[in-house]
């Protein structure tokens, strides 16, 4: 344990203690004793020191956190550094815990639908002064980003190494590589080649992705288990929409439509048109070749399960041969991910710490009860929403496989006997 959270529950310690004194004078309708009131300004009077040692801990450990780990940055039009977290790095480690206690979401929720608290004070007192004028609840910074770390966990985006970069505001422009120097030796008095690096700019810009869920106010208030469902059906599929922004987004802005771009329909993204079904492991390795010639290293494939189960199948040999086809070294060596928040027909190779998804720290979860047809079915609606972009940062580091049709049973060419 941090020394800061010792002191924090140092404090938590005392203020209980001056809850006991409150209460216990309180019942019994009377003043503070002489003792009574000593203890009350002994623990009042630590409380503050207290405070003033966490405040200055709290900075002290963020300081040293932030500088053991290895941060990537991005760079701004005005050169300003933003980090870029890897799917080791919380956005919750950010923001200076408040407590020791455990937050729990199934809690809040509980007590945001039912009104009932009983068991959640905490949670309660977190939400307090966050009340929206409709009826929503705008989650305080720092349990926000614990939730989107909760929705970070299950993306096999995040796993695949895209980085996540905080924004501060609702647009983010950052600088990609678009060419690389060429060095050159050169003789004795003779100029060195001169080229530049090119540099092109990504505009990030905050967009709302949300998710509505629908439950009956009975099961809310009587199943235990209830509210930790919702909590982890709201993440899960959060999850499988922020990949399907970062993989397949086709960056449509219209009427009804602020979708980002992702990397299927990045422009520059290596490019393999398979037009049929994969009937051996060629076509990642050519991929992995593409990113390979410009000097990454990939890293990854994410695949549509359909795709996934296609490789698993292929056999050698002729087609009563039932021996399966045991994929290449180099095509083992990659992580394996696998989402429906990739079409089918697709997949994508890459190193993938050269995407981002720019994001908000922030979470608004709103909840009625007379939305839609919620009144009249005793329902409760919960939409969640938060805000993010996506970006390629180098476009060589991903290729795409394109027009994979379904195996029929269809085999493997037969290997030639050595």
């Amino acid at each position: 344990m941090k020394l800061s959270d010792k002191k924090r529950a140092e404090r938590a310690a005392l203020i209980e203690t001056m809850n006991g004194l409150h209460k216990k004078a309180e019942t019994e309708g009377r003043v503070f004793n002489a003792d009574e009131q000593k203890a009350w300004d002994d623990a009042s009077a630590k409380i503050k020191t207290l405070d003033s040692e966490i405040t200055g801990l709290s900075a002290r450990e963020e300081f040293a956190r932030s500088s053991a780990l290895p941060v990537r940055v991005a760079i701004d039009e005005q050169g300003n550094r933003h980090p870029i977290l890897n799917k080791d790095q919380k956005l919750a480690d950010r923001f200076p815990r408040t407590s020791v206690e455990p937050f729990s979401f199934a809690k809040m929720i509980k007590g945001l639908v039912t009104g009932n608290w009983h068991g959640a004070e905490f949670e309660q007192r977190a939400m307090g002064q966050s009340t929206l004028p409709g009826g929503g609840y705008a989650v305080p910074a720092e349990l926000s980003a614990v939730w989107l770390d909760m929705v970070r966990a299950k993306s096999v985006c995040i796993a695949a190494g895209v980085g996540t970069l905080p924004m501060a505001s609702q647009t983010l422009r950052v600088a990609e590589i678009v060419g690389d120097v060429v060095p050159g030796f050169r003789p004795e008095n003779t100029a060195f080649p001169e080229n530049d690096v090119t540099f092109g700019a990504i505009d990030l810009r905050a967009r709302t992705i949300g998710v509505v869920a629908r439950a009956s106010m009975e099961l809310l208030a009587d199943s235990p288990m209830a509210a930790d469902m919702i909590v982890a059906s709201i993440t899960g599929s959060m999850a499988v929409a922020i990949d399907a922004a970062m993989l397949q987004g086709d960056g449509l802005t219209d009427a009804t439509h602020d979708n980002p771009k992702g990397i299927l329909n990045w422009t520059g993204i290596n490019a393999i048109p398979v037009g049929g079904p994969l009937t051996d492991y060629d076509h990642f390795l050519d991929a992995m070749a593409l990113i390979e010639e410009n000097n990454l290293t990939p890293n990854a494939v994410i695949l549509n399960p359909a795709q996934n189960n296609d490789l698993r199948k292929l056999v050698t040999g002729i087609t009563s041969d039932k021996t399966k086809l045991e994929a290449p070294d180099d095509y083992a060596a990659l992580q394996k991910l696998i989402t429906t928040g990739l079409a089918a027909g697709n997949s994508i190779t890459g190193q993938f710490d050269q995407a981002v998804y720019g994001m908000r720290e922030g979470l608004t979860l709103e909840t009625t009860r007379v939305g839609a047809d919620a009144l009249s079915k005793g329902q409760v609606l919960i939409r969640g929403y938060m805000r993010l972009d996506t970006a390629v940062l180098r476009a060589k580091a991903f290729t795409k496989l394109t027009g994979i049709t379904a195996t029929a049973p269809l085999r493997a060419q037969a290997r030639k006997a050595a």
